[in-house]
């Protein structure tokens, strides 16, 4: 049944999937990343969220520093070992406010460099460990297969089920309440 008028939980992000060595790249864990955070949001084997703020410092989930992804999925921990496949599909909490760089990309191959720009509070990191070059699902431009690690996503967004986490920002919003937020991706 159709609700009209109700409070409804929002969060927006883009799902884009980057590999800066260009098209036909089969791998991005060789990526250099940044990600301005101190904390991430753990999760449970379910991968829904334990509802506390975890300090990356000294974990494979310690991005503050440039490192590499693959590097960082070596040092093991056990919220990468979720899936059968390790890898991330975690959400950071990024520090301050307002439009800010949230994270850093760079392809060492190619050199390409990516910046995350957003005024959300939290930042998706996935890094395609579950693709198994299932057709049509991971298939990119021209029909290219694509499989585990081939890409990384950034995704902007609000804290992942705020609406049942007393400690995360509010999500909900009104009947014509405007909801504006930005995220700008931004290459060198």
């Amino acid at each position: 049944a159709e609700v009209r008028g109700a409070v409804t939980p929002l969060s927006f992000t883009g799902h884009a999937y980057f590999n800066l060595e260009g098209q036909g790249a089969t791998q991005a864990l060789d990526h250099v990343l940044q990600v301005d955070a101190q904390h991430y949001v753990p999760v449970r084997p379910d991968r829904i969220p334990t509802g506390e703020l975890a300090p990356v410092e000294g974990t494979a989930v310690d991005f503050r520093a440039p490192r590499m992804v693959r590097d960082a999925l070596a040092q093991g921990h056990a919220q990468l070992a979720l899936g059968a496949v390790p890898g991330f599909d975690h959400c950071f909490v990024i520090d301050g406010a307002g439009l800010r760089r949230q994270a850093r990309l760079v392809a060492p191959g190619s050199g390409i460099a990516m910046e995350v720009w957003s005024d959300a509070p939290g930042l998706q990191l996935y890094s395609c460990a579950p693709m198994d070059g299932s057709l049509p699902r991971h298939a990119g431009k021209q029909g290219r297969v694509y499989t585990s690690g081939a890409a990384l996503c950034l995704e902007p967004q609000q804290l992942p089920d705020a609406p049942n986490q007393v400690r995360f920002p509010p999500v909900m919003h009104a009947p014509g309440e405007c909801v504006r937020g930005a995220i700008e991706y931004r290459f060198f």
